[in-house]
């Protein structure tokens, strides 16, 4: 596997994970509390999609800028 093509299955794992993750929070937004399932769990989990989310946006960035290098 030469670097252009590993780039590019970066480039790809990191848009699937980056898609994944907006629909997940996209789905907790719209979660209600229910049973043992609190607000501040929801919300919680929600901050946590949203630094994941930032974290392969940053992975994505470092691959296109350094990547082929």
């Amino acid at each position: 596997m030469n670097k252009q093509e590993i780039k590019d299955k970066i480039a790809n794992k990191c848009y699937a994970k980056v898609e994944f993750l907006k629909l997940e929070i996209k789905g907790l937004d719209k979660t209600t509390p229910h049973f043992a399932y609190t607000q501040e769990m929801i919300d919680g989990l929600i901050s946590f999609k949203e630094r994941e989310l930032e974290l392969w946006n940053y992975i994505n960035y470092l691959n296109e800028t350094y990547g082929g290098k």
